[in-house]
């Protein structure tokens, strides 16, 4: 999906702009990255929202990433062309 998401609407409905439905809950936008952003797909809002009715804990993988200007010197630090 391509999709512009602005700060201050995560947390919005992502809408399919031909069907008018949401396909998506906005999460997350990285500003300096071109636009880069991040969705929660519909289906696993479903998911989500009938076990919290459900009385169920909610749990979440965790992929441990960061972000890191790649400048020269970190470039060659980690083997890339610089």
């Amino acid at each position: 999906t391509d999709a512009a998401i602005n700060p201050g609407n995560s947390g919005g409905p992502l809408i399919d702009v031909e069907t008018g439905q949401v396909i998506g809950i906005n999460a997350a936008i990285r500003a300096h990255m071109e636009g880069t952003s991040f969705a929660i797909p519909i289906n696993r809002v479903r998911e989500i929202m009938t076990d919290l009715a459900d009385g169920r804990e909610i749990h979440h993988g965790y992929l441990g990433l960061g972000l890191a200007t790649c400048t020269p010197d970190w470039a060659k630090q980690n083997n890339a062309d610089s």
